[in-house]
């Protein structure tokens, strides 16, 4: 598949709050692993839990910002002390097919993603989930522009423009980054005002910053199974893992009722 010539290292961050969809996410790095990537995986579990891959720990920190920081690092760090040539950052709640990641492997940028589906509390809505700057601020897209945005090919973040907004970044949830770039970016998050933004934030703005080509594709939508309902508990979402598929998607749709 795709570039067979560079050593890939699939990035994974997980805890159990995301084991309502272990069981197929790991039969996904399976099938990978078959295809000639290595998975690394960094779990911040509440306690340590065998994932059955190259795997590490770190404990929850009381921001889940910093926690997913200090994650990425990790991933970082062994990615580069492992001599790979590409990562590609899975979160481990996204699907992808071997024909969209085939495409991934083949896109010119230093850094490569897809996007996902997120439900927006301002909507009430499924919108991308790609961020779009006016000025200083900057927000996710909405759901018409999420419309506007599919089907465009591969985009350059920094510099494509939706509604007379820049589109700057996508999150990581499914992208892949040079050996280049994490040579010269680590992942960072800090205090702003009263909040911490996330590092993927931070992550899209220095490559842009830097000058890296930080690509989109447009023509692929990832499956997200994201259950984003503050009032379900970890231990409530963790026992959709002993249902079957069906069951699960119809609790999930649900949930995001």
């Amino acid at each position: 598949m795709g570039d067979k010539q560079s050593k890939i290292l699939i990035g994974v961050v997980t805890a159990n709050i995301k084991d309502y969809c272990w069981y197929d996410f790991k039969r996904q790095l399976q099938r990978l692993e078959h295809k000639g990537f290595d998975v690394y995986i960094v779990d911040n579990s509440i306690n340590k839990v065998n994932r059955g891959f190259k795997s590490t720990w770190i404990a929850p920190r009381e921001v889940p910002q910093i926690t997913t920081r200090d994650c990425m690092n990790n991933i970082r760090e062994y990615f580069l002390n492992n001599d790979y040539d590409k990562l590609l950052v899975l979160e481990s709640d996204v699907f992808i097919t071997d024909e969209a990641i085939d495409y991934l492997l083949q896109m010119k940028g230093d850094v490569n993603s897809y996007t996902y589906p997120m439900r927006l509390e301002r909507f009430n809505k499924y919108s991308l989930c790609v961020q779009s700057t006016l000025g200083s601020s900057s927000l996710m897209i909405t759901p018409e522009d999420s419309q506007m945005l599919l089907n465009n090919g591969d985009i350059k973040l920094g510099e494509y423009k939706l509604s007379g907004k820049i589109v700057t970044h996508c999150g990581y949830g499914c992208t892949l980054i040079n050996r280049n770039v994490l040579e010269q970016i680590r992942f960072k998050t800090f205090k702003s005002g009263d909040k911490y933004p996330y590092p993927d934030s931070f992550f899209h703005y220095e490559v842009n910053k830097l000058g890296f080509i930080n690509m989109l594709n447009t023509d692929y939508i990832c499956e997200h199974r994201n259950l984003k309902n503050e009032t379900k508990t970890a231990i409530e979402k963790s026992k959709l893992s002993h249902l079957s598929r069906k069951q699960r998607r119809e609790i999930e749709r649900a949930w995001k009722k």
